[in-house]
């Protein structure tokens, strides 16, 4: 059963590695940017209105896709390697 998320990205100036997240904490993280845009004063206004609008379906979709996840095994959901660059997403 999937129940963790883990995310590496690499390239040659970043390293990115977030520990494994439980699906459920990935949708709380982001409910709560979703509700942190209001206050950034630096996005387009029109970019926030659509968030804003949105908020309720962004979520209910990634619920969905989370409650779909969760019966699944552990896979990689995606692998992207180029020269100098390496991202790995797990679903665990």
């Amino acid at each position: 059963m999937a129940k963790k998320i883990k995310i590496r990205i690499e390239t040659d100036t970043t390293k990115i590695r977030l520990p494994k997240m439980s699906l459920g904490l990935v949708v709380t993280l982001a409910r709560f940017g979703l509700w942190a845009t209001r206050f950034n004063k630096d996005m387009d206004p029109s970019t926030r209105e659509m968030i804003r609008v949105n908020r309720k379906a962004i979520v209910k979709t990634l619920k969905a896709f989370v409650k779909g996840l969760k019966p699944l095994p552990p896979f990689t959901l995606v692998e992207v390697n180029s020269d100098h660059d390496h991202i790995l997403i797990d679903i665990l």
